[in-house]
């Protein structure tokens, strides 16, 4: 699960979108606009998010709002504590 987290956040396009939901839920035009892409690439991006699990999708009439799953997020932030207190431990 972590491996498809990190890979999902290996782009600087998609940290920029998961900066940018953490303020809130957004619709894909809303997203668009705060980036400056093409449909075609917000799609592709949105996928590798949600496939990670780091993004929820939901579908409201013609609309999808994305949102960030911080579960996910906080799985990956406790991965790293762990990391550090070994280093403390060591």
């Amino acid at each position: 699960m972590l491996k498809e987290v990190f890979a999902a956040l290996s782009d600087p396009v998609r940290l920029k979108i998961v900066e940018i939901l953490k303020d809130g839920d957004l619709t894909q035009k809303d997203l668009r606009e705060r980036l400056g892409i093409s449909q075609p690439s917000l799609s592709y991006h949105m996928d590798r998010l949600t496939r990670a699990g780091i993004v929820i999708a939901v579908k409201r009439g013609r609309n999808v709002v994305y949102s960030l799953d911080m579960g996910v997020l906080e799985m990956a932030i406790e991965f790293f504590m762990k990391l550090k207190g070994g280093k403390e431990d060591a």
